[in-house]
């Protein structure tokens, strides 16, 4: 009896299982039999959509912050669906071609796309295509004895939404060789009868590799495209076989960028294996203006044509415009900023917090004329303190018991037989960005005494310098930025711009390795050095790139040696860039 008993058992375990399998094939053939009733989604136009992309190649490039971004689209397509496509016969495409033309010979879509850029490695998007303007001739024609069950399509045609999901893979430490993923779902949302949409969810797996040689960046795009069996009377789909390629050139510092781009597809599967009609080719030509002081906004036009019999459209043109914006805004952007000027007691046209003597009008005679004090004897740097007593007598400073101190600056120091003026405190910014911290005032402030009571220093160069963390691009513009933002503090307390210039270097010099934070604390920092005083030979400019600590000379002569790190002082760390 067990034996029987174990029989039934099984056969009820497997009642369920044959019921699942009959429902799933039902619904698999009613799936193959509706594909039949209609027709598919057509564009071949996947636009791409992200900041970097090119129109229809996806390239594995995302910004190095978090970042949103969107873009709305227009592309008008000529024939992309002709008599050809799907009559085959001799007889009969001639007589469907002169009385109805192609099935879709004219196509206005929008496109709106809609995405987040996350810590440079990740990126998700939505897209949703719209035919806005749909024309055509019939399908069926007596005649021509061609007969399909969709008769003839609608004028505004919704598509299928697409979702993406992209992911960096790998690239290089100069990211001049990237590799990446995406992974696509559709959404039947789009009129499967007007080809605005195929018959069920369909996805997609990629692959995205670029090369980046600064002035040219070719990339490849590569992917399977699962696709349900569709047929318009003898034209048949299925899975395909996408790939693409394109090259982009920039120009005008990365504010045009021109490129070209070649796309495809073909059938892999059951009727469509090398069929003509399912091997469409494309190219197009495009450009692409970047607008705004951040360059987060965009405009782009292409154009091109098929390069195959297979359904592509014999014209397209498409015109894009976009932009985006950071999650956290760390983009240095205080260029307009204006600081407030303190008050001036003595009515002296110098603000106090300059002023050597804040209470005693500056009188214009003696040899420091811009000290804001009057004539002292035997005071060069007119601080007050006699230069017999007077440890840095050509910089003005503050009393102080130690005779070698007395008389210095607290901050500063102008270093014997070296062009450099030696910050003893580092100038601090805000995170990530050009605002001066209140600390960096008085530091600041004596730079402004010391230019004031030398007027013999006709030039001085403010150089800006980070650590490794991020690329060229992002390290040169906070540099500069960071530069341009000590030499503004200068100017607006009095300096001459023409006795000031700042340059930012960025990651290019660094004073010791960026192995650990401290190493990269001291890299973060503001140098000044004389260019040129008056009666003393310019100072060549080091200039060009310098090389990181360890790595090997170059062989060219070498530029005169980077100024060695400030000595410490008894001032709270620097906060990270």
């Amino acid at each position: 009896m067990t034996p029987c008993v174990t029989r039934r058992r099984r056969r009820r375990r497997a009642a369920p299982l044959l019921v699942a399998m009959f429902a799933l094939a039902a619904l698999f053939s009613s799936k193959a039999a509706l594909a039949q009733n209609s027709t598919f989604y057509l564009d071949r136009l996947q636009m791409a959509g992200a900041p970097d992309d090119g129109v229809g190649i996806w390239r594995p490039q995302m910004g190095e912050k978090t970042r949103f971004y969107g873009q709305l689209g227009i592309g008008y397509s000529l024939n992309p669906f002709r008599v050809e496509n799907y009559v085959d016969t001799l007889d009969q495409a001639p007589i469907v071609e002169r009385k109805e033309g192609s099935p879709v010979a004219h196509q206005l879509t929008t496109y709106l796309n809609a995405g987040v850029e996350i810590l440079d490695r990740f990126a998700f998007q939505v897209s949703f295509p719209l035919a806005v303007y749909q024309a055509g001739g019939k399908l069926n024609d007596s005649e021509a004895q061609v007969e399909t069950l969709v008769s003839q399509t609608q004028t505004v045609v919704p598509m299928d939404l697409r979702f993406d999901g992209r992911v960096v893979i790998f690239r290089n430490e100069s990211r001049s060789f990237k590799l990446g993923g995406i992974a696509t779902l559709w959404a039947p949302t789009g009129n499967e009868y007007s080809f605005g949409g195929d018959t069920s969810v369909t996805g997609a797996l990629g692959l995205a590799a670029e090369y980046d040689a600064r002035f040219v960046a070719v990339t490849l795009n590569a992917g399977y495209h699962f696709r349900p069996n569709a047929q318009v009377n003898e034209f048949h789909l299925a899975d395909e076989l996408t790939f693409g390629a394109g090259v982009f050139v920039p120009l005008l510092d990365d504010r045009l960028r021109l490129g070209a781009e070649f796309l495809g597809s073909v059938g892999i599967r059951d009727n469509t294996t090398g069929d003509v009609d399912n091997t469409p080719l494309e190219w197009r030509v495009e450009g692409r203006g970047a607008l705004g002081q951040d360059r987060n906004l965009w405009v782009g036009l292409s154009a091109g044509s098929r390069a195959s019999a297979g359904y592509a459209p014999d014209f397209r043109g498409v015109a894009v415009f976009g932009g985006w914006f950071n999650l956290f805004n760390t983009k240095p952007k205080n260029r307009d900023f204006v600081y407030v000027i303190p008050g001036d007691v003595d009515k002296d046209k110098l603000p106090d917090d300059i002023d050597m003597c804040p209470n005693d009008k500056e009188d214009g005679k003696g040899p420091n004329p811009d000290d804001g004090c009057p004539e002292m004897l035997n005071d060069s740097d007119s601080d007050g303190i006699p230069d017999a007593q007077d440890a840095c007598p050509h910089e003005p400073g503050v009393k102080d018991p130690d005779p070698k101190k007395n008389g210095c600056p607290e901050f500063i120091r102008r270093k014997k037989d070296s062009d450099q003026i030696e910050v003893l405190k580092e100038v601090q910014f805000a995170f990530d960005r050009a605002d001066l911290l209140d600390s960096a005032f008085p530091i600041l402030n004596e730079v402004v005494r010391l230019l004031n009571v030398n007027p013999e220093i006709e030039l001085v160069r403010i150089e800006g310098h980070t650590d490794d963390q991020g690329s060229h691009k992002y390290n040169d513009e906070l540099s500069q930025d960071r530069a341009d933002s000590v030499m503004r503090y200068l100017t607006q307390r009095g300096i001459a711009a023409v006795r000031l210039e700042a340059k930012g270097f960025g990651k290019r010099r660094p004073l010791v390795e960026n192995d650990t934070p401290e190493g990269r604390a001291k890299n973060r920092r503001v140098e000044f050095h004389i260019v040129r005083s008056k009666g003393q030979p310019p100072v060549q400019s080091t200039g060009g790139d310098a090389a990181p600590p360890g790595s090997a000379a170059p062989t060219a002569p070498p530029a005169p040696s980077t100024p060695p790190a400030p000595s410490p002082a008894p001032a709270p760390s620097a906060p990270p860039k």
